[in-house]
């Protein structure tokens, strides 16, 4: 079973993703031509996947 402070950590990567897809649409919005580079996304990604992996370390799991 997940701790309350693991769930939390949870909700707060999903806002953080959120938060994230909202500026790339506000930027999509202005109609100012920009791009998000790969090492960015690359490095949001990575970051993510980091962290999900420390919560869920103790319920599963991850094969390399």
């Amino acid at each position: 079973k997940m701790e309350k402070n693991e769930v939390k950590k949870l909700a707060e990567l999903r806002n953080y993703v959120i938060s994230y897809y909202q500026q790339l649409e506000r930027n999509k919005a202005t109609g100012v031509d920009s791009f998000t580079s790969t090492k960015e996304v690359a490095s949001v990604c990575e970051t993510l996947v980091r962290s999900m992996d420390d919560l869920l370390r103790d319920f599963v799991s991850f094969e390399k």
